[in-house]
């Protein structure tokens, strides 16, 4: 285990970023497309921060975290657990599945891995 300053800085910007979309924004794109695409790269942030894994693999488990979050919500895993009545968990987790989630998700991971890619050539180029 370790810590990532950098990461760590990124991650909360997302989460500022989540946060202001979850609070101030009531539209039918923004919140629920763009807020999921984000919400893997804030993921991938999380992991960065405290593990130190190839860039790749934690995009890769950041896009499983989110389709495992959708396969919960349509399993409706917070009732089967009897925490229904959690709203932090209902918050955070969600409560209701949506198959083009799963796409804003794959979305998300693509973004994350484009980045990569630019970087590693920016960086090789100089």
């Amino acid at each position: 285990m370790t810590f990532n300053v950098r990461f760590f800085i990124a991650f909360i910007a997302v989460l500022v970023l989540e946060v202001c979309i979850a609070l101030y924004v009531r539209d039918q794109i923004i919140r629920p497309t763009i807020g999921d695409i984000i919400a893997i790269v804030f993921v991938f942030f999380l992991i960065k921060t405290f593990i130190k894994c190839d860039s790749y693999w934690a995009a890769f488990i950041a896009l499983l975290t989110g389709f495992a979050v959708e396969i919960g919500q349509y399993l409706n895993i917070l009732t089967l657990l009897g925490w229904e009545q959690n709203r932090f968990l209902r918050i955070v987790l969600g409560s209701t599945f949506d198959m083009y989630d799963l796409l804003a998700y794959f979305f998300g991971y693509l973004l994350i891995l484009f980045s990569l890619i630019w970087w590693h050539k920016r960086a090789s180029s100089a």
